[in-house]
């Protein structure tokens, strides 16, 4: 198994749906079989055929052995890389908008979404609990100035966290527990209070005084 595999857009798509993301990092931490799987996401075996074809046939996971049970093949799977590194120089010059950027916020955004709208439909999420109580939603977004020395510093923070949570995903998964979904993010934001943001390469007006 390598360590760090470099991916391009369109895998992380294809990893966006959250049982394909789950047995890629179930796969990470040992070679599992279709039905081990299934006992660890407790959902039916047949489930799941249809996304580890997918995985194999974008090489992201492999098989590693076979064997007759029952006289029926029995294949046993395992993820091509510890870490998967999204290609950064994939994007280019490109700009807001382009359907690389698109790919991204689709994955962190619009699945996080879909997935707190199901779990609450599903009675996973009680609204009305503060966090961090189980069941509760923590949800938060803010737009801050601040300094070098502050922005470093957060950013390093959630970084951090960051690292955490890849090295739990790393591990094998426990027997018993409940599944938890987390998103983050920051970046540097264009913000004035008396403009609209201007898109990367658009040509500015003049904003000279006529004469």
């Amino acid at each position: 198994m390598q360590e760090e595999r470099a991916i391009q857009p369109c895998d992380l798509r294809l990893l966006a749906e959250p049982t394909r993301e789950f047995i890629y990092q179930a796969l990470v931490s040992a070679p599992r079989t279709a039905t081990e799987l299934a006992q660890l996401m407790n959902c039916p075996t047949t489930r799941l055929y249809h996304h580890l074809k997918l995985l194999e046939k974008h090489g992201l996971i492999l098989v590693v052995a076979e064997r007759l049970v029952s006289g029926i093949v029995e294949r046993r799977y395992r993820a091509v890389a510890k870490r998967l590194r999204l290609d950064r120089g994939s994007f280019g010059g490109e700009v807001l908008g382009d359907s690389s950027l698109q790919t991204i916020l689709s994955y962190v955004f619009d699945r996080a979404r879909d997935d707190i709208e199901r779990s609450h439909v599903a009675g996973r999420i009680d609204l009305a609990l503060p966090p961090p109580q189980f069941g509760s939603l923590l949800a938060y977004r803010t737009v801050l100035k601040l300094t070098p020395v502050d922005r470093d510093r957060l950013c390093q923070r959630l970084h951090d966290l960051y690292v955490e949570f890849e090295r739990i995903s790393s591990e094998t998964p426990p027997e018993s527990g409940d599944f938890h979904g987390f998103a983050l993010a920051a970046y540097p934001t264009e913000l004035s209070a008396a403009e609209t943001p201007t898109p990367r390469g658009a040509r500015t007006r003049n904003r000279g005084v006529r004469r």
